[in-house]
């Protein structure tokens, strides 16, 4: 049920709760088709009311053609995303899009009823008080957006038990108090608090992106090929030095050998 882009200015209706969003179903047997409408209530129980439908084609062409006559494109905008659904895949999608309104009041608590629905989009409207805890009941919800609204208090942390939930978002609003930190809830960002000054126990931006040291401009200016001057100069006069006394050493010991290097530097000198 997409509302969204209108002008509507008075409160949720309560007896929203009554639409059976993703609770029909329905099974063949020859030509008899069995539909039902499934409703659940807070008790758990369910109460199925039965549609038959008699169909008696000629052909299996035949139902085929009136298959593809009325199947359906809608499109459905959920997960911050525009997406589209087609035919079956319609029968496991159910939303309520009730954003860039004027709604006023408070959210109510029958919402929580629609335990088969799979997103709900409240955003960019005027509602005031607190998120229902009863919204913890939407079993299936996989996107919550409430951003954009005047709501307070805190974040109800039976939101927790919401294990498909994949988009939450709260941006600009007054709520207060701690952020939920498990379930689903340690995957968000905290851009999906936005706006709220009184929220704490937000999301750290550095669980994600890794510490970046900042390096002085010595180090980025500094070629792979540059050495220490310094120390670069230390070690040839040290190498230097020893290969030095090493040589020297070598012709104190042995006499033959420094016959032979000065008989070399004789000849070398008079033959120059």
């Amino acid at each position: 049920m997409d509302l969204s882009n209108n002008f509507f200015s008075v409160s949720i209706p309560s007896c929203l709760s009554n639409v059976s969003f993703g609770n029909y179903f329905s099974y063949s047997w020859g030509n008899l088709t069995f539909s039902y409408w499934n409703t659940r209530h807070e008790d758990g129980y369910s109460d199925l009311y039965p549609l038959v439908r008699l169909y008696d084609f000629t052909s299996f062409w035949d139902n085929v053609k009136l298959e593809d006559q009325y199947v359906f494109n809608i499109d459905f905008v959920t997960k911050n995303s525009l997406l589209s659904y087609k035919g079956n895949m319609l029968n496991y999608m159910s939303g309520l899009d009730l954003s860039c309104n004027n709604l006023t009041g408070a959210i109510p608590q029958s919402l929580g009823k629609l335990f088969s629905i799979r997103a709900l989009n409240l955003s960019h409207n005027h509602l005031t008080g607190h998120m229902p805890v009863s919204l913890s009941n939407l079993s299936q919800i996989e996107s919550l957006e409430f951003s954009y609204n005047n709501l307070s208090g805190r974040i109800p942390t039976e939101f927790v038990d919401l294990n498909f939930l994949v988009v939450f978002s709260v941006v600009h609003n007054n709520l207060s108090g701690r952020v939920p930190d498990k379930g689903q809830f340690a995957t968000f960002e905290s851009n999906c608090y936005t706006g709220n000054p009184f929220l704490n126990g937000l999301p750290s931006e550095n669980r994600t992106k890794p510490v970046e040291i900042p390096l002085s401009s010595d180090e980025t200016e500094e070629k792979w090929y540059e050495i220490d001057r310094t120390f670069f100069i230390s070690s040839f006069v040290a190498t230097y030095g020893v290969f030095l006394l090493t040589f020297g050493a070598l012709l104190y010991i042995n006499p033959y050998w420094r016959r032979s290097w000065f008989r070399f530097i004789e000849n070398f000198i008079y033959s120059s």
